[in-house]
């Protein structure tokens, strides 16, 4: 009589090194029937034994992106991964949205420490485009060829963008010097794959401060030239001296911008030649006939309205007074100061020959916060009005001092 039986031996828990299995079991034979002479009964047992191991517990894992402190460009993208067992045995893989699961090499950050241990992926394989996507961390054990169940955690995270690539080079010349007539005009010119941001810089010592950029606008990928126009002006140079100013470019896409490219030399814009860059040249500017002056209503307060006008009062009555400049200044001053009384309270003011001091009534209306966004509503309003008499402004146009009945009878 021949017999084989089959031993299996299941062992259960947790599996942390290869571990021999020792098993002892009892072969039982019955033989049944006649047994007509003593017969020796040979038996030969298989014996096999299964592991399984526990898929690894606490998975969890972050995007750490590490970035340059003034640029803003990413230098590093790893994935932080943390999970309740030793790394020996241990793989993980990653996958990116529903793509394929692509096993990744780790580097274990607290080998002295305990639990959980933390390892680092390397972020080579994360895509760098700035986009929102799922990723999921795959973690299970292998010892002597036997694979656990796999741990999974998937969460959403916004990847690093793309660095923005710097413009190639930039240029700048000169093409017209600041004057009394025309501000300056430069020509920034330069070749970027991207949209570039041109601005131009005085250095410290110039400009009296830690930083004096100026911003001269933007510009899409497909173009290479800027005109900028009044930059001496912008800067508010001073003494009419030449100052070196420098321009540079930096490529901007999706609000990230790259380190600046600036120009090689800068340029000696002239601060102006004596007088404003902002001035228009009309033919009162030209003969030099119009003048500014400047008054103060304040009594004891020198202007050249208040001086310009005692000498006129003067000239036509040939004397004074003692107290006539004193006379002449209250007059000046409750002139003035009965205007705005009566206009505060909604009333006006006719004066011949000048015109009519007034008020308007504007409509109520909403207006929206800059900042918050929240909108408010703002009553009506008293708004001061001036209208010119017809001579005042026959006479303006005329060059001429006409009243206003030379003005309705010429």
């Amino acid at each position: 009589m021949r017999a084989a039986a089959t031993l299996i031996l299941t062992a259960s828990g947790r599996l942390r090194q290869p571990t021999p299995v020792r098993g002892r079991a009892t072969l039982t034979l019955i033989a049944r029937g006649r047994l007509r002479r003593p017969t020796p009964v040979r038996a030969a047992a298989t014996v096999a034994i299964t592991a399984a191991a526990f898929a690894p517990r606490g998975l969890g894992a972050k995007l750490q992106v590490i970035r340059e402190r003034f640029t803003q460009t990413v230098l590093q993208q790893s994935l932080q991964v943390w999970v309740n067992t030793l790394p020996p045995g241990l793989r993980l893989a990653l996958r990116v949205d529903d793509g394929p699961a692509v096993e990744a090499p780790f580097a274990w950050e607290n080998p002295h420490g305990g639990l959980p241990a933390v390892l680092a992926l390397a972020g080579t394989a994360l895509p760098q485009d700035g986009f929102t996507h799922y990723l999921t961390v795959l973690a299970w054990r292998e010892t002597a060829g036997i694979a656990s169940a796999r741990s999974r955690f998937t969460f959403p995270v916004q990847l690093a963008a793309p660095p923005v690539p710097m413009p190639e080079w930039v240029s700048a010349r000169l093409l017209r010097q600041n004057s009394s007539e025309l501000p300056d005009l430069v020509e920034i010119t330069w070749r970027a794959s991207t949209a570039v941001m041109v601005v131009a810089n005085l250095r410290p010592q110039y400009s009296g401060q830690s930083a004096a950029n100026l911003s001269l606008g933007a510009a899409d990928r497909d173009e290479s030239r800027l005109l900028a126009e009044g930059i001496g002006a912008r800067f508010e140079l001073q003494n009419n001296q030449r100052y070196p100013v420098y321009f540079g470019v930096a490529g901007i896409r999706g609000g990230h911008q790259s380190p600046m490219r600036w120009g090689d030399a800068p340029l000696l814009i002239q601060a102006s030649d004596g007088a404003s860059t902002s001035t228009i040249i009309t033919p009162d500017t030209q003969t030099g006939t119009a003048r500014t002056l400047v008054s103060s209503i304040q009594p004891g307060y020198a202007s050249t309205f208040k001086t310009e006008l005692q000498a006129a009062v003067l000239a036509q009555l040939g004397a004074l007074p003692a107290n006539g400049a004193t006379i002449i200044e209250q007059a000046l001053y409750r002139l003035v100061l009965k205007i705005k009384d009566v206009v505060r309270k909604g009333g006006s003011v006719t004066l011949d020959d000048l015109g009519a001091f007034g008020v308007r009534w504007s409509a109520p209306r909403t207006a929206r916060h800059p900042v918050t966004g929240v909108e408010t509503m703002i009553p009506a309003q008293r708004q001061p009005t001036f209208t010119a008499s017809s001579g005042f402004k026959a006479g303006t146009r005329a060059g001429l001092l006409l009243t206003d009945a030379e003005a309705r009878n010429p």
